[in-house]
């Protein structure tokens, strides 16, 4: 985005058998369910340590996910990438003949407990946990912004729903005038897997049209050129932040 870039990289993981093997990127739906869910446990407990369930079953039930055979490997392989992946902020910059840049390193956890089980309804011997780093957990607690789980659960599997619901609650929850943003600005931040901006913008209007049913306040109107935020009412009230 401009000169900023957020960069990920996958970490390890342990195999069955003991050995090390790459944990992947994390990508799709339940890296995000996965982390507005620990944001909001962290918030409501005001505790680092997230307990994730007694059961795979459990946690996929909390972030509103199917209960097959192979959603429990998507939901194990994404956890365990998310927890190990190396994330980084970095920002570049030039003027004149000079250039310059700086990073910082975000780490999300500290630490990750879990207890595998491929036999649905199997009793774990423990239950299974993740420790959020200090710097992931001061930030949520220092500047959390409230979501619902259950319009994300709404909005289903689509990635660009999600990240659109999260934006424009972000973007809305303190926009004080009118502001427009353009269509080349929004294929930059949310379209990378889209060549042509004709396409993104299709795809981003109808994602538009089923996260305005959830999120109902949002005083949002499309135009050929801009998508037009306009202040609106604050979608989740300050009491409803750590119940949710």
């Amino acid at each position: 985005n401009g000169g900023v870039s957020l960069v990920v990289r996958p970490g390890e993981k342990r195999t069955p058998d003991g050995s090390w093997t790459s944990a992947g990127y994390p990508f799709g739906v339940i890296p995000r369910l996965a982390l507005t869910y620990m944001a909001t446990e962290a918030v409501r407990t005001r505790e680092p340590v997230i307990h994730l369930g007694d059961s795979q079953r459990e946690f996929m039930s909390r972030l509103g996910l199917a209960h097959g055979s192979t959603d429990r490997r998507r939901i194990r392989t994404q956890i365990e990438a998310l927890s190990a992946c190396n994330i980084q902020l970095s920002e570049h910059a030039s003027t004149g003949g000079g250039w310059g840049y700086r990073f910082e390193n975000l780490p999300i956890t500290r630490g990750l407990q879990l207890w595998l089980n491929d036999r649905e309804g199997a009793t774990p011997l423990w239950g299974s946990t993740v420790v959020l780093s200090e710097e992931f957990f001061d930030s949520i607690l220092s500047a959390a912004m409230p979501v619902y789980l259950d319009d994300l659960r709404a909005l289903g599997g689509s990635s660009l729903r999600h990240d659109i619901y999260v934006w424009l609650t972000y973007r809305l929850n303190s926009l004080e005038k009118q502001t427009q943003v353009t269509w080349e600005q929004l294929h930059s931040q949310f379209g990378a897997s889209f060549t042509r901006q004709r396409d993104f913008k299709a795809k981003f209007i109808e994602a538009l049209s089923d996260v305005l049913k959830v999120y109902e306040t949002a005083r949002v109107s499309v135009t050929e050129k801009t998508l037009v935020l306009r202040p609106s009412p604050r979608h989740v009230q300050p009491r409803r932040a750590i119940t949710e």
